[in-house]
């Protein structure tokens, strides 16, 4: 059976309409502030083994200074991958998240040599 990672998947970009930021409403992205990227972003971090993703926002959120900080699923501490950390107003957008799966890729015989 042949595996195929979802980073060989080719996707087409659609787009359905262009249009122009209005500026009392938002801003062009290259040109937000960095705190806003902190007050409304996501991180998506490569989770080490070791920790747990608790401890991983915990340290985040010490490190960033914020009231508050989410993941969206939880990755066992021996288990390394893709945590997505959603930072300040963000967190309300974990629960879309959550819903969505996840995908184990197990890799096993490796040898280190």
């Amino acid at each position: 059976m042949e595996y195929i990672l979802p980073s060989d998947t080719v996707r087409e970009l659609k787009e359905k309409t262009e249009d122009v930021t209005d500026l009392a409403y938002g801003c062009i992205p290259d040109r937000r502030p960095i705190m806003d990227h902190i007050k409304f972003g996501v991180i998506n971090l490569d989770k080490p083994a070791g920790p747990t993703s608790h401890e991983v926002v915990s340290w985040v959120k010490k490190i960033l200074d914020l009231p508050r900080a989410g993941h969206s699923g939880t990755l066992d501490p021996k288990v390394t991958g893709l945590l997505p950390i959603m930072l300040g107003d963000a967190t309300k957008s974990v629960g879309a998240l959550v819903k969505s799966g996840k995908e184990y890729i197990c890799l096993t015989g490796i040898s280190t040599l």
